[in-house]
């Protein structure tokens, strides 16, 4: 009995050792990815919570765990900026009214698992599990959200133009966060958000925009119709300048042909035999 006990205890404790030198401890907040020399890197991303064990561990030098810290960020993005010829537009009212916008929205998002193996598989494990890269890889996708964001305002806000006035801008004023969350997904695939919420949000008049296009347009297109007959003015002065100076060529030819002439416009300045000339051609 004192035997089996001892070979008991003897195997818990191998088998313990194993488990521990074979586990793979993924800190909170954090990514790991697996490496061994035998069987290359782990198709799967390791997260915080669950439990891993690698018997390639278990042979000294074999393999490596390399984790990525804090995946997770929480971030308020701002967008603004002027509707699109805003400026111009806020001109042609009387006030100049204006037509910026701002929206600040929370997410919360994390570095795509899917995404960092197939990172690592392209491009090896140095350029992304430094905190510098990890930094640079939030400040780059904020950068992309901020810009989708302001697009889509940009976007939705032109395409309710042609609404009419009594739902005109309810999307924007709203701005559901799903839809928003739809707009960011396809466009920015190396992340996953968990939460986003839009704290706060202004927007312009959109019929007093509306309005402002309008007229901008109307004095665009009578701006138009006078530099047009500006130019027929002058392609008219052109032309008659062109015709007297072809005139004078003739003339020019004519008295170094015939040199005496220039006696005749002596005694009769008013050339009326080179006139009578032009009227028989």
């Amino acid at each position: 009995m004192k035997k089996f006990l001892f070979f008991l205890i003897l195997i818990i404790l191998m088998a313990g050792t194993v488990l521990y030198f074979g586990w793979i401890r993924v800190p909170e907040n954090s990514y790991g990815v697996f490496f061994s020399t035998i069987t290359g890197y782990d198709k799967n991303v390791f997260e915080t919570g669950n439990f891993y064990f690698k018997w390639q561990k278990l042979i000294p030098k074999n393999s490596k765990t390399y984790i990525i810290n804090d995946v997770f960020r929480k971030r308020d993005i701002s967008i603004r900026g002027n509707l699109p010829s805003g400026e111009l537009y806020s001109k042609v009212l009387q006030g100049n009214p204006d037509f910026s916008y701002s929206v600040t929205a929370s997410v919360t998002y994390s570095i795509s698992k899917d995404f960092v193996m197939e990172y690592v598989t392209k491009n090896g494990t140095n350029a992304i599990f430094d905190q510098t890269g990890i930094d640079n890889f939030f400040i780059e996708t904020d950068k992309k959200i901020q810009s989708i964001l302001k697009n889509y305002i940009e976007t939705s806000f032109l395409a309710n133009l042609e609404g009419s006035q009594n739902n005109a801008g309810i999307e924007l004023k709203t701005l559901a966060p799903e839809a928003l969350k739809e707009k960011i997904m396809p466009n920015v695939s190396s992340i996953v958000i968990s939460d986003l919420a839009v704290i706060n949000s202004y927007f312009p008049d959109i019929n007093l925009y509306r309005i402002a296009s309008k007229q901008y347009m109307e004095i665009l297109s009578d701006k138009k119709k006078i530099l047009l007959e500006e130019e027929l003015k002058t392609a008219s002065r052109d032309a008659d300048l062109a015709k007297r100076f072809e005139t004078l060529q003739k003339y020019g030819e004519l008295l170094n042909k015939y040199p005496i002439l220039l006696e005749y416009f002596k005694i009769n300045p008013n050339g009326d035999i080179l006139k009578e000339s032009e009227k028989l051609r």
